[in-house]
């Protein structure tokens, strides 16, 4: 199925002696001519990838090129459209607004994801509202949302990143982070990242971290806070939240039952908290507060599959009054490189297939149940294709992959992305890349470290591109990984 050529083998081929990445690269791209390995710009992958967004008679709206600002776009919005917000470089510099979905069905959506473009909300209020009666098809895609004051109500400010009041959307793939209430003289702060009030909002594949709540005496949900909802949190990894309680002049009168939660406040509501991985959230309080911290990581609800580990707090480090099934709590070392789970991760197939609302794939779209038996926390183990380093003319990324020992694994790319990815019979996963002009690459055996990987440096003369690739060990195909050349 997928191209011979010198140096390079099919996904059927039998183990072929070790190759050098560094000199195939370079051999592809002086080859002037060769239509079976282009590259194509951007621009263009991204045009393919929301070509299937919208259906006839649904529109598509584009930020900044059609409409200056996300609201606006929104205002002027129908039943099912999309809204295709462009990255920051585009728009010369985050997007500062807060904006408000207006009850409206459609998705709003950044076309180079969350660490391209930002939504920033200049401490002017929550950053985005759902406070009109929005569904799950009211959908929040692909942002970084940070710098929210939250929406003050009565007595306090709640969601300083997301405000949810009676209403059901769709908050997914996001980096929800540094929404930081500093101090007010209020009594009440609520949901530093997310706040949840009433509705069944979907929160499923963000990452919603170092957000805090700050407030006299109410303090609560560093991360995410639920209040007679029945929210659905999956596949999120909610890390470094923070919440803090007191005053100078406050006189101590805190309790336990106003202040807690720095990952998660869940009471009074019927949340399902799926495969989430809750780490390094804390709930701090002034030396005048008489009453001791609670629920580090989470305080109430119920967690099913989640890593909560690392929390901190007085009682309940990780966990308080919380119902606990099939979770890793404190204790051992969860062995995660990141967020990924490693090959050696007590967290490996010990959660329950049975859960309701059990995700299909992980917080990265890699597929769940790989080995029989669902893993616990945001990640299901998987051949984990990455790279750090310098990506530009010149420089030297370390290609790496996490993965099984003693598995041959292959390095491939092309210069296409098929959406949608491709499923092949007896392979687990699925192809990302254009098998019709596509170069794998043998690399080697995977070592006992169950890490491996190779340097490739880039000559001075390399062209500005977007190389797609991927990795093949076994019978098991790897994330998509995109080397942005710039």
């Amino acid at each position: 199925m997928l191209i011979n050529r010198a140096n390079t083998i099919s996904l059927c081929s039998e183990r072929r002696p070790e190759s050098n990445p560094e000199l195939i690269v370079q051999e592809l791209v002086r080859e002037e001519g060769d239509m079976s390995f282009r590259f194509i710009p951007t621009a263009l992958i991204f045009l393919l990838s929301v070509g299937a967004l919208s259906a006839p008679g649904q529109e598509v709206l584009k930020v900044p090129s059609q409409y200056k600002t996300i609201q606006s776009a929104i205002n002027a919005a129908n039943k099912g459209d999309t809204i295709l917000v462009a990255p920051d470089a585009v728009h010369n510099g985050p997007y500062r607004e807060n904006i408000d979905f207006m009850g409206k069905a459609i998705i709003v959506k950044s076309s180079n994801g969350p660490y391209e473009t930002t939504i920033d909300g200049d401490q002017q209020g929550s950053v985005v509202s759902f406070k009109s009666g929005e569904n799950r098809d009211s959908i929040l895609e692909g942002f970084t949302i940070t710098d929210g004051k939250g929406t003050y109500l009565g007595a306090g400010y709640k969601g300083l990143g997301i405000y949810c009041k009676s209403s059901s959307p769709t908050i997914r793939n996001n980096s929800i982070q540094n929404n930081r209430l500093l101090w007010s003289p209020d009594l009440g702060s609520f949901g530093g990242g997310i706040y949840c009030e009433g509705g069944s909002p979907l929160i499923s594949g963000n990452v919603i971290r170092a957000n805090k709540t700050n407030a006299i005496f109410f303090s609560q949900g560093g991360g995410i806070y639920c209040s007679f909802s029945s929210a659905t949190i999956v596949n999120n990894i909610i890390v470094e939240n923070r919440v803090q309680v007191g005053d100078d002049m406050a006189t101590g009168l805190c309790y336990q039952e106003i202040y807690g939660g720095g990952g998660i406040w869940a009471q009074g509501s019927s949340d399902l908290i799926i495969n989430n991985t809750i780490m390094e959230n804390k709930v701090n309080k002034l030396p005048n507060v008489k009453e001791p911290s609670r629920g580090g990581g989470i305080h109430g609800g119920a967690a099913y599959n989640c890593i909560i580990r690392g929390n901190i707090a007085e009682i309940g480090t990780d966990v308080y009054l919380t119902g606990i099934n099939y979770c890793h709590v404190g204790g051992a070392d969860p062995k995660l490189v990141g967020y990924h789970l490693r090959y050696d991760s007590p967290c490996r197939d010990k959660g329950t297939n049975s859960i309701k609302g059990l995700p299909a794939t992980d917080f990265e779209g890699d597929l769940r149940i790989s080995y029989g038996t669902v893993d616990i926390g945001a990640d299901e183990f998987f051949p984990r294709l990455f790279h750090t380093g310098n990506s530009t003319p010149g420089g030297t990324i370390q290609v790496k992959i996490i993965g099984d020992p003693g598995q041959i694994w292959y390095w491939a790319l092309s210069s296409e992305v098929l959406n949608p990815p491709l499923f092949i019979p007896g392979y687990f996963g699925h192809l990302y890349l254009n098998p019709l002009n596509i170069v794998v690459i043998p690399i080697g055996v995977f070592p006992n470290t169950r890490e491996s990987g190779f340097s490739y440096k880039f000559p001075a003369n390399f062209p500005k591109i977007l190389i797609p690739t991927q990795a093949l060990m076994g019978t098991q195909l790897s994330n998509l990984n995109m080397v942005k050349v710039m």
